[in-house]
This record gives structure tokens, sequence and C-alpha cells, in this order.
């Protein structure tokens, strides 16, 4: 690849990175760049925006990542299909949960608690799990639709057409006898560029990517010289199917893990092309599904937006009297409550078995004692007393014995 040829290159990328964005397309007018962008953008949404809530939650990326693992078993279907029941139940799901391969992991040990819980916080922690599966669900960027694929296959008609007309008749337009190539969708996560044994950078031409040959001094905010456009997490080739040395592939990647890369030999042969990662220091959730393209940090939150991994929430550790269990709502502000095991009840700081008599209420001290016994102050009559008329004491349940006085007799007469 020579020099003259990449500066014409250039020059050509830079027209295709105009009429992508400018240039109507012949057979679906409006369909430009930026549609396709918005396509992907509808399209590729691997957390459904109805889950934001429990995006912020901690919890759910450990259980995220479960789920991901166990769709690939029979019982992970059986598991989503029982859990996004509209009647799931907290504690049941809890119940299925904990006994599957690998339910007693201590990552899921928090959800499991609050399922099986009789708190609020069941019902928070189902959440979390149907939205687990909902994301987990996803099928990835395997799963277009025919209008996705045929707005790329009109914007590059549009790039080749306008290329045709004003650049060189060379390029075939969309009404020629040789039309585009259908535009090719690719996982372009793993890299092409790899050091070999001896350290030195090569190129490994078998594993497709987004990008282009491009100006060896380019570099990121060198426009379509980069060698790629992306819109959102959709990103395609700066070029056009009918250019030599081009190619028409686009991919899904989301902005926090698009990085600009380039790859030049010793002839001053250049590829500009995309190299969609998880920023150094983070990692993907998962190496397959929606995991593969959310980042984690080490801290166990996601990337932030700017590519970095947010600071570690203060130490958090809950103080809760014995017996009881802690549940942390919000590990920035180490905010948590003390609940007692499933089947217990808890009486100030205790935890005790509830009373099975209906008739029965629960004094303070945790002991069970009917109604018509107890005290305002939580004291239990034994037999033969009750509450005095104000409630507050016991007294005898016997009402005294009322004399009658004796008649006044009258004086004796002397």
């Amino acid at each position: 690849m020579k020099r003259g040829f990449l500066a014409a290159k250039f020059v050509a990328a830079f027209f295709v990175a105009i009429s992508l964005c400018a240039a109507p397309a012949r057979s679906n007018p409006g369909c430009s760049l930026s549609d396709i962008g918005q396509a992907a953008k509808d399209t590729f949404n691997n957390i459904p925006l109805s889950c934001s809530p429990q995006v912020a939650d901690p919890a759910f990326y450990p259980v995220l990542a479960y789920v991901i693992a166990l769709l690939q078993a029979p019982q992970g279907n059986d598991f989503c299909n029982a859990a996004e029941q509209a009647n799931a139940s907290a504690s049941k799901v809890g119940t299925i949960l904990k006994n599957l391969p690998g339910g007693d992991s201590p990552a899921l040990s928090p959800v499991i608690d609050e399922l099986n819980s009789d708190s609020a916080a069941a019902s928070s922690a189902l959440d979390v799990v149907v939205c687990a599966c909902k994301t987990a669900e996803w099928k990835g960027p395997g799963a277009l639709g025919g209008d996705f694929v045929s707005c790329v296959t009109d914007a590059l008609c549009s790039v080749d057409d306008w290329l045709h007309d004003n650049v060189w008749s060379g390029f075939s337009d969309c009404g020629s006898d040789t039309p585009p190539t259908q535009p090719a969708l690719i996982n372009c996560r793993p890299d092409p560029k790899y050091q070999d044994a001896s350290g030195y950078w090569d190129w490994d031409w078998s594993k497709p990517f987004v990008g282009n040959a491009n100006n060896c001094d380019a570099g990121p905010g060198f426009g379509a010289d980069n060698g790629y456009n992306c819109q959102g997490s959709f990103c395609i080739s700066a070029t056009t199917p009918g250019y030599s040395g081009g190619n028409s592939n686009y991919c899904f990647c989301p902005p926090v893990m698009q990085t600009w890369d380039q790859y030049g030999d010793d002839n001053g042969n250049c590829i500009g092309y995309l190299s969609c990662h998880c920023p150094d220091g983070s990692q993907a959730l998962s190496d397959s599904g929606a995991g593969a393209y959310i980042c984690m940090c080490p801290s166990g939150s996601p990337v932030s937006a700017d590519k970095t991994c947010p600071p570690p929430p203060p130490k958090c550790e809950p103080s809760c009297p014995a017996g009881l269990l802690s549940t942390i709502s919000n590990q920035q502000t180490c905010s948590y409550s003390c609940d007692c095991p499933a089947g217990l009840t808890k009486v100030g700081d205790v935890c005790v078995t509830p009373c099975t008599d209906a008739s029965q209420v629960m004094l303070a001290g945790g002991a069970c004692c009917a109604a018509s016994q107890s005290t305002s102050c939580g004291t239990c009559c034994p037999d033969g007393m009750k509450p005095d008329a104000h409630g507050d004491s016991c007294v005898s349940a016997t009402p005294p014995v009322n004399k009658i006085p004796a008649p006044a007799q009258a004086p004796k007469k002397t």
C-alpha cells in the first residue's frame, strides 16, 4: 500500500463521511448513518429501560452473571420463566434459585436472603432477578431485523452513488450490474492486532474488523481517516463495498468499549480500526450475551461513561445484634437494616417464633399471651388475674365478696 494510495484513500474516506451524513438513500429516503445509529440504539438495548432502578443495585450484576451462565443449561429457561410470571412469589423464586447448581454462591446470598424475607426487600430482590433474566435473554447483535440491514444497505448505496457521480465513474453504483456487497454484521470484540512470540505486532487477517486503510499519521479526531464512524453503539467502516481494499463491516460496540487503534507494517501500510474492548482495569461481565458488553470494575460496579472506574464505596460493616441478618440497601451511604431470618419475627432486637394461636399477641419479651390477659405495659396476667380497668396492671379475677352489714338493733327497754 503506497503513500499516494493512502492520500487518495484519505480523500475518498472524507467523501464517504460526508455522504453518509448528508446523501439521501435511494430506496429508503432519509436512511442515513444517524438513522442507522438510532436504529442500533433502539435494537441493541441490552439492559431494558424498565430495569434502570435495578441497574443501580450492586446486587444486580452478580445475579446477571449467574443467570447468563445458567441459561446455557435447560434449567435456566425454566427458572426465568418461573421468575417472570405475573404471580411469581419472591420466596418461591428464592427457593428455586438456592437449589439450582451454583445457587449456594456467596455472591447470591444477599439476594436469596431478601427473597426469603418477609420485608419489603423481598419485592425489590424479585425485581432484580426478573431484570437479570430479561437482560440475560438478550440475543445480541445477531438478532437483527430486516429493516435494520436494509437501512445499512441503503446508506452504503448512497455512498457508492455519490462517489460514482462526483469522484470517479469506476465506483459501482446501486443501479449497476454489480451492486455493492451486502454489509456484513460482525463481532468486533476479537482484536486482529496481536503480538507474536518475539514481541512484534502482527495482524490476523482471518478476523473481520470495522475499519479501513488510512493515513499512518492519523489518530483519534481525524474524522473518517480513523477508518470507521460510530453512532451510539453502532460502528461502520468508513468506506464502500465497491472501493478497492475496503470493507462494509459494521458491528455493535457500546461507547465505553470503543477505542481507536491502528496497525502499520514496515512497508508503510496502515489500517485504522475499531478496537472494541473494556477499558484497562476492567473486564466484561461474561464471555457471551449481554454481559460481554457490560464492563465491570474490580469493585463490582460498572465502568462509568467516561471509561473510568468510580471510586470504591466506603467500607460498610453493618453491626446487627446476634441472631439478626444485615441487609445493605445503599453501599455508598452504608444504609442497612437488621432483619430476622425467614420464619421468625422481630421483637425489639430479638428474633422469636410468631404466635401460632391467632387469639394471642406477642409481648415485648417475645412471649405469647391471650389478648384478654395482656396489660398495656406488656405483662401477661397469670391465671386467676386479669388487667385492671385501665389495663395497666393485673388484679384478681375473682370479684371481692361484699358483706351485708347487720341491721342496727333498737336499744333494749329496761
